[in-house]
Formats: C-alpha cells, structure tokens, sequence
C-alpha cells in the first residue's frame, strides 16, 4: 500500500464513530476507526443500582466491544486497499439499532474533550 493511501485510510478511520453497549445496554461507550476512546454513557439507573459496582466491568465490555468492531472494520479497510479485487466489500458500517432506554436518564459521563462530532 502506498503511503498517501494509508494516510487517507487512517484520514477515513479516524472519521468512523463505534458504539458498544454492556450486556445490560445501561453503558455504551463510543471509539473511532484508530481505537480512540471518545465518550461513554452510563444510564443514571446503574449508578443508583442495589450493585453499582457492577458499573466497572460493564464500561469495559462496552469499550471492548466498540474497540472489537472498529478493529474488524479497520482490518477489512486494509485487506481492501492491500488487494481490492479479492477483499470482502468494505462499506462504512450501519448504525446500530436504537434501543429505548430502560430508564429515561442517560447522563453522559465522559467527553475525553473531543466534543460532539
């Protein structure tokens, strides 16, 4: 791959938005295309919960989740522009489906000062 086509893939990376979501969906946390934690979100419900320590590990498997599908995308991203002829079609990925909250506060919790984009 030449190099103004990785600085364009990783223009194009850093571009793409990520959502992952704890198994309870009360924690999402948003990576970009490089792996870059930018925000996450935590439902004001699971810190008042009889078991807020439960927050903990629910931010991680939301920030992994996130990191493990914009990982797969960058990875189908390269393998386009190593060979496009044999790479699977490599298209910016679908938003993930809304999900009404169990509970109507959301609060985000952490901007990492990237700003809303």
């Amino acid at each position: 791959m030449a190099a103004t086509d990785e600085v364009a893939l990783g223009a194009r990376l850093g571009e793409l938005r990520f959502t992952g979501y704890a198994d309870d969906r009360r924690v999402s946390a948003v990576v970009d295309g490089h792996l870059e934690l930018l925000d996450i979100t935590i439902d004001d419900g699971a810190l008042r919960d009889r078991f807020p320590e439960r927050v903990g590990p629910s931010i991680t498997l939301a920030v992994s989740a996130a990191r493990r599908e914009a990982d797969e995308t960058a990875q189908r991203f390269r393998a386009q522009a190593r060979d496009p002829e044999r790479a699977e079609d490599v298209s910016t990925p679908e938003p993930p489906p809304a999900v009404p909250a169990r509970r109507t506060g959301r609060r985000k919790i952490v901007d990492f000062g990237q700003g809303d984009r």
